[in-house]
């Protein structure tokens, strides 16, 4: 900084007065990591190391600032500067020991070759992390700065969340050449497995038509897998899908080319949304499952032949308003045309659909079901 003390006193500016006597922060940049032979591990290890002791020598060795580029819309910075006080102080300080606070978990589990999972991270210092939700946004952004597709790469795999309950085995070979059998019968977790794994479903018949039928709820769900279901593949991912699950779908349908997959919500926004979720019609698509339809009933024939014992017909709220427009005004130009219709007609009507376990047995049974 080349300025004189008259040039302090001469200057009339408090905004300038300021940068004047603020001390320069060294920049330091998130890069991608190169997609070449090299050990993808030991790349991204190396790149957090290099990041950790450029930030570490710039406080230690040469007393200066740092700002962390290429994470968030806006760099954090050390130490911070500004007239912050209450909660956006508190903020800024949580965000910056969460970002150093899992770029060294993660150095740790590759250097150990060992993974885990974001809740495992979570539960490791609750107090820091708060919940769960900025474990696994913080993750997303390191996952994008260093250009990787997959959380797997950082050694974090998927929290087990969703269900399976199939009419037939269905065995998962991954890559290092380990075998995961899911037993036809009985409900269980979808298991941990490989982003490259080949998921191959085990016909008794090969004639045999199979659907994967995807329930939002795990209560319907619950019910559901009490019936027959000869034919299907049931999965929930007990609402808003959690990676795994659509990770599972993903090359369930990669891996097997003549499966129906279809999927039954609610006729609300978040209906709609669970399913674009799923589809990938959303910015987090890396896994998406393109065939899967969204099947069931609309608002209107709910409120044409309403009946308590099928449906529910609620009015929308403050939040399913917005959620339906923020969808329409997303952008999607691929969304599918009845889905967007059905929106329409939701905030139209301002009402929504809740769905019970009767109305889902009457849409299996039915041939005319209504296809979004």
């Amino acid at each position: 900084m080349n300025f004189t003390l008259a040039d302090i006193y001469d200057s009339a500016d408090i905004s300038e007065l300021r940068a004047r006597l603020t001390a320069d922060k060294r920049a330091v940049f998130f890069s991608p990591v190169v997609d070449d032979n090299a050990d993808k591990s030991q790349q991204i290890h190396n790149k957090i190391q290099d990041i950790l002791t450029l930030c570490k020598n710039s406080v230690g060795q040469q007393q200066q600032g740092f700002q962390l580029h290429g994470l968030f819309k806006k760099p954090i910075e050390f130490p911070l500067s500004g007239r912050l006080k209450g909660k956006l102080l508190q903020n800024k300080i949580q965000k910056l020991s969460i970002t150093f606070t899992l770029l060294k978990e993660i150095q740790r589990n590759i250097e150990k070759c060992t993974a885990f999972t974001s809740r495992d991270i979570f539960y490791r210092n609750v107090e820091l992390f708060k919940s769960q939700r900025l474990v696994v946004d913080t993750v997303d952004h390191i996952q994008k700065a260093l250009g990787l597709t997959i959380r797997e790469d950082l050694n974090i795999t998927a929290t087990q969340k969703g269900l399976i309950f199939t009419a037939v085995d269905i065995i998962i070979n991954s890559s290092d050449t380990k075998k995961i059998k899911i037993t036809k019968g009985k409900s269980q977790l979808i298991p941990q497995f490989d982003s490259n794994a080949f998921i191959m479903v085990c016909k008794d018949d090969p004639q045999m038509i199979l659907k994967v039928l995807v329930i939002e709820k795990d209560a319907v769900y619950n019910t559901i897998i009490q019936k027959p279901t000869e034919g299907y593949i049931v999965v929930t991912g007990k609402g808003y899908p959690d990676m795994l699950t659509r990770k599972f779908l993903h090359r369930l349908e990669q891996c097997n080319s003549n499966l129906q997959f279809v999927i039954l919500t609610d006729p609300d926004p978040h209906g709609i949304n669970i399913a674009m979720k799923y589809q990938g019609f959303t910015t987090d698509s890396i896994y998406p499952c393109a065939s899967l339809i969204r099947k069931g009933i609309s608002i209107l024939e709910l409120i044409d032949g309403h009946s308590s014992t099928i449906a529910q017909v609620l009015p929308l709220s403050t939040r399913d308003i917005k959620l339906a427009q923020n969808i329409l005004f997303s952008g999607h130009s691929d969304l599918y045309a009845n889905m967007r219709t059905e929106l329409q007609r939701q905030l139209f009507l301002t009402k929504k659909g809740e769905m019970n376990t009767t109305i889902i047995e009457h849409l299996l049974s039915n041939d005319r079901i209504t296809n979004y």
